[in-house]
């Protein structure tokens, strides 16, 4: 009997130490992928679009780092949007019995209206996001072609709440003070990152900031950011001309100090939910005469003491500084977006509709503007 209950505790002892061999196994398993992957994104290397000629269609499709979604995993949605090259929708992944929520942005097939210069903005978008990874980055899970060829999609993680601008819209009063400066934050993380990579954005604005489900906010729309030159020098004046830094308006050489700028101007649009140069002294100029006033006269949107206290106010004035060396650098303004952020009381934390400061005013004041400052769209575009 002893030698019975003796073999029987050997057979407990060898399957507990089957159990943790395995478990350890697993777990030392999990840690060597997760540094593997760390160490695949740190070696990621940015292309240089501007050393090179225009990507073909050929290179993504042949690209092994892009992955290349097969058709019958996806199915098309709504239209959530419409961009340069297409429509955008939203749509399922259906994997390994998961279905995942995506966004598929589309680039027709020999449609006269789009351009060799759209295809290329498409395909750029395309590598530059396969070497991007981040939380506050629109993650690309890869593109997709259907049978017949007609067209490419894009397709990418679904940020449910559209873009800042759209939530501008919809929320209007009930979007409070504290979730606008969350989202101010977040973009910041996510451009301050494309910088450590060397990337300059070039069209900051609400509109290319999305919103995910759990209030995340996230850049996207690269199909015209370029990588920063070893030298700087005279780049292609694009993106939205009121977002734009005077030294690119004037065709000046730029650097990623023009991105800070243009979110000096992103910045002042979530905080007063105004269009820049709304105001009376700019609504009757044409593009031109705009441009005129930014890059001679140094005109920018007007910071309304009842709208903009006074650390947000500074912010913002620090990122129009006309000589971009002494904007200050991402890491600088997301500490600063932090501190205020942290100043407000916890009440008025992220979901409230309370007042944002000491002031129990002031943030009824700011919501009574923005409530009637944007219109209301049907989509978004991307």
């Amino acid at each position: 009997r002893g030698h019975k209950i003796t073999g029987i505790l050997l057979l407990i002892i060898f399957i507990l130490c089957c159990v943790l061999c395995v478990i350890f196994t697993a777990f030392f398993g999990f840690r060597y992928k997760k540094r593997r992957e760390r160490a695949r994104i740190t070696a990621i290397e940015i292309p240089d679009f501007d050393g090179k000629p225009s990507l073909t269609l050929q290179d993504i499709l042949d690209d092994p780092g892009i992955p290349r979604l097969p058709w019958e995993e996806i199915t098309i949605g709504k239209l959530i949007g419409r961009g340069a090259s297409g429509m955008v929708s939203s749509g399922i992944r259906h994997r390994k019995g998961k279905d995942e929520e995506i966004a598929l942005k589309e680039l027709l097939f020999g449609f006269q209206e789009f351009g060799p210069e759209v295809l290329n903005e498409f395909l750029v978008e395309i590598k530059l996001m396969s070497a991007l990874q981040h939380e506050n980055i629109v993650k690309l899970l890869g593109i997709c072609v259907p049978p017949d060829n007609s067209k490419i999609y894009l397709v990418t993680e679904l940020c449910h709440h559209g873009s800042v601008r759209d939530l501008m819209q919809k929320k209007k009063k009930n979007l409070p003070y504290s979730m606008r400066l969350r989202f101010a934050k977040d973009a910041a993380n996510g451009i301050k990152y494309l910088h450590s990579k060397k990337v300059i954005h070039r069209d900051l604005k609400a509109l290319n900031l999305l919103v995910t489900d759990t209030w995340t906010c996230k850049v996207a729309d690269f199909g015209v950011s370029r990588v920063k030159p070893a030298i700087t020098r005279t780049m292609t004046v694009v993106g939205t001309p009121v977002y734009m830094a005077p030294e690119v308006l004037s065709n000046n050489k730029y650097s990623e100090k023009a991105d800070i700028y243009s979110f000096g101007i992103v910045l002042y649009e979530i905080i007063s939910g105004k269009y820049p140069y709304e105001e009376k002294e700019f609504a009757d100029l044409n593009n031109a005469q705009l441009i005129y006033q930014i890059t001679e006269k140094n005109a920018h949107p007007t910071l309304e003491d009842e709208f903009f206290e006074p650390a947000m106010k500074q912010l913002i004035l620090d990122c129009w500084k006309r000589d971009p060396e002494v904007r200050p650098a991402f890491s600088e303004i997301i500490t600063r977006l932090k501190r205020m952020k942290s100043d407000i009381p916890d009440a008025q934390h992220d979901y409230d509709s309370g007042s944002a400061f000491a002031s129990p005013d002031f943030h009824s004041r700011m919501e009574s503007s923005s409530s009637n400052t944007y219109e209301s769209v049907g989509v978004h575009d991307l």
